[in-house]
């Protein structure tokens, strides 16, 4: 028998290799157990819905993502927990969820750290890479950033000082005890309390008032048992929607990219609107009841001392050295290119 020439054997063996391959290349099936606190209803909501419904364009179907919303999956610290052992994949979480996995991107929320928006997407945009490694690294995919509003003190009673605030008994959602410590050196009171259990715990006393955004307590109607707002802005709260990198990467590259811009698009999208709301909230709630303790300008930075002053404890014990010296760093370089 007459033996085909070598390069017909291998010619014949490459067809046979890309006749076999666009079954293995195609997007198989996923579904992505996606948990957030926000409830149904909400801009945050529908901002994750209407990304969940572009993946799943994208993907021809391919891709699905169930949205377990309003809390059912527990805290934020039970949604990492639960995606660590694959009961969800994702989940869209403040920096009190983030910090679980790893406290870089915190540095952006720290006490005191941003006074503005811009300041925010000035040093997020330029720190997302270190950030992104260090959570690719932690086996989870960052798909976009996002922004709450600005946090403030809501107290039961009014409050007239720094020195009273650090009397009282604060909920500030620092659920490990290196955060806690730091609260304690900074003269506060930190009382860590889940969320379901945060009016209760306004009703007996077990706390005297809690530090978050207005869109917070309006949407949960808490400030009805804290009515007393000091009109000091104490930094931004930030959030971000996570994938677990295993069942990312059973997703096609190309797809990962179109995803990822999918999902920052949305996001700035309602990034303005989320913006306004701090404004709207306040004004909702004072219909209401609740009351404004102004600061004059002067007497701002004695409200937020205690807290910077504990900066270099935070350093290196809870946020990393390098993305806090990074942080501290292009903070100053946009107010000094700003002047």
């Amino acid at each position: 028998m007459k033996r085909l020439p070598l390069i017909a054997v291998l010619c014949a063996g490459i067809l046979c290799l890309l006749a076999a391959s666009p079954a293995r290349a195609e997007q198989q099936p996923v579904t992505i157990k996606l948990a957030t606190l926000a409830p149904e209803g909400t801009i945050f909501y529908d901002s994750l819905l209407k990304m969940a419904n572009e993946w799943t364009r994208l993907s021809g179907g391919k891709v699905q993502v169930k949205i377990y919303a309003g809390g059912i999956a527990g805290s934020e610290d039970d949604m990492v927990r639960k995606i660590r052992i694959g009961q969800i994949h994702a989940a869209t979480i403040s920096s009190v969820g983030m910090m679980q996995i790893d406290a870089s991107y915190t540095a952006l929320q720290l006490p005191g750290m941003m006074s503005s928006y811009e300041e925010l997407d000035y040093v997020r945009k330029q720190l997302a890479p270190q950030i992104e490694k260090r959570f690719a690294d932690k086996g989870f995919v960052i798909t976009n950033y996002s922004d709450l509003g600005h946090m403030y003190f809501f107290t039961a009673k009014k409050t007239n000082s720094i020195a009273e605030l650090q009397k009282k008994k604060i909920c500030t959602f620092a659920g490990d005890q290196a955060s806690k410590a730091i609260w304690a050196k900074a003269g506060f009171n930190a009382v860590d309390i889940p969320l379901s259990e945060m009016m209760t715990a306004l009703q007996t006393g077990l706390i005297d008032g809690f530090m978050d955004t207005p869109v917070f307590a309006l949407s949960l109607q808490i400030f009805a048992k804290a009515p007393n707002m000091i009109n000091v802005s104490y930094g931004i709260a930030i959030a971000a929607t996570i994938v677990q990198k295993s069942v990312w990467n059973k997703i096609e590259p190309g797809l990962q990219k179109a995803f990822i811009k999918a999902s920052q698009d949305l996001v700035a999208q309602s990034q303005a609107e989320v913006r306004s709301m701090d404004e709207k909230a306040i004004a909702e709630m004072k219909k209401y009841g609740l009351q404004l303790t102004e600061v004059a300008p002067q007497d701002v930075k004695a409200w937020i001392d205690p807290l910077q002053k504990i900066y270099p404890d935070i350093r290196e014990k809870i946020i990393p050295k390098d993305i806090f010296d990074k942080t501290i760093e292009l903070r100053n370089q946009y107010r000094a290119e700003k002047r």
